[in-house]
């Protein structure tokens, strides 16, 4: 790389390399459902900073779809969130190419690939310059929204294609090895979930074969108990706002409106010292935190065990991320959530599931304080090379 461009760049409205097209919303009192079916529906909740997280995607019925089937997106396109969280820009993978897509988000459609390619238009729409153009453009105090022709005014400033594209290769590399921790991660959830499962709800635990079994069809010394009475909510203390968030610092600041870790603080009287489970009651997204933390999300609950030494954190994560809401669409979920009972073990075992899960999770953690720095890196570089300030030389 060089600091100095020798490369042309072009100024295009969005209007000259693309149509803008909006999203829809399902008929009033209809709701999007978890069973698969062959249309999935996009909200702005699977957007984040990175890209689109497919693991929670909803879905509609054909019914549904015949109302809505003109308003969906392509792999090929580009979206743009334009209510809520406003300027979360990425694809769709091609597994869902076709989906339906909110009413809060536009796309880009009918992309000239010879003036800008696809890549390079989502990595200039998050940097800097993008995110501060598409700020500007949002209209609305109650309820800020970004129009449809608002974003269509957006500059874009690109190279030629060649070029666009090593800046893609050398940005994408970043967020292959993002993925590819995503990926780890994954599947050292899925195991612990699995260990679980085959433990606690089908009652294969170590030395299951010798276990006894009461009239009620539990093991001896395990009880069913509603999730409020093994919860302790913890007071919340200062929610962090966004101009508060540090690029650098001691503590990470959880958001579930983000990328969970998104940003830092180093206000010690803002941070969780204590291993917490963190309920998201807009999202129903759980997530187990074994690290000093600050938080900076509305409509979170944070959770701990009423009795730690009877049950681990650990376990009361997965307790409580097992419990079935699907059948809930309100807005706010932690009051049903109470009222669910779920199957408590012994301490013993307890104590051994927590013992065995607790390597998984450290690796978890290290992993997801290594894509953070990824994401610093690419961060850093994306301005640079989006504005045509460093130069790849091919």
């Amino acid at each position: 790389m060089t600091t100095q461009t020798s490369t042309k760049w072009d100024d295009y409205l969005v209007r000259d390399f693309s149509k803008v097209k909006g999203g829809k919303r399902l008929p009033k009192g209809q709701f999007v459902q978890n069973e698969k079916t062959a249309h999935p529906y996009i909200r702005v909740t699977d957007m984040h900073t990175d890209g689109l997280d497919a693991s929670n995607i909803k879905y509609i019925t054909d019914e549904q779809f015949e109302k809505i089937k003109r308003y969906i997106i392509s792999s090929d396109d580009v979206y743009v969130s334009n209510a809520g969280t406003i300027g979360l820009v990425g694809k769709v993978p091609r597994w869902l190419s076709g989906a339906n897509l909110t009413e809060n988000a536009l796309k880009l459609t009918d992309i000239d690939k010879k003036k800008v390619i696809q890549d390079f238009i989502i990595y200039f729409l998050r940097s800097s310059v993008g995110q501060d153009q598409i700020k500007a453009r949002t209209g609305g105090s109650s309820q800020p929204k970004l129009a449809l022709t608002r974003l269509a005014d957006v500059t874009v400033t690109a190279p030629d294609v060649p070029s666009q594209n090593r800046i893609v290769d050398v940005l994408s590399a970043y967020d292959d090895l993002i993925e590819n921790n995503n990926r780890r991660i994954k599947i050292l959830e899925d195991i612990a979930q699995k260990i679980y499962t085959e433990w606690f709800v089908e009652f294969r635990f170590p030395s299951y074969e010798k276990a006894k079994f009461g009239k009620d069809g539990l093991p001896n010394g395990w009880k069913m108990a509603k999730i409020r009475a093994l919860i302790e909510t913890v007071k919340r203390k200062e929610k962090l706002k966004t101009d508060q968030y540090l690029s650098n610092g001691i503590y990470p600041i959880i958001d579930q409106g983000k990328d969970f870790i998104a940003g830092y603080t180093n206000d010690t009287d803002t941070v969780y010292k204590e291993h917490l489970i963190v309920f998201g009651d807009h999202t129903r997204c759980f997530k187990y935190c074994n690290f000093d933390f600050a938080c900076g999300a509305d409509g979170t609950q944070l959770l701990k065990s009423k009795n730690s030494d009877n049950l681990p954190e650990i376990l009361l994560y997965f307790l409580v991320k097992n419990a079935d809401l699907k059948s809930n669409h309100y807005a706010r979920h932690f009051k049903f959530l109470k009222e669910i009972e779920v199957i408590t073990p012994g301490k013993k075992l307890a104590q051994d599931f927590a013992e065995l899960c607790a390597p998984t999770y450290e690796n978890i953690k290290q992993m997801m304080f290594k894509n953070v720095i990824l994401r610093k890196s690419r961060d850093l570089l994306i301005p640079q090379l989006v504005t045509g300030k460093l130069e790849i030389k091919s």
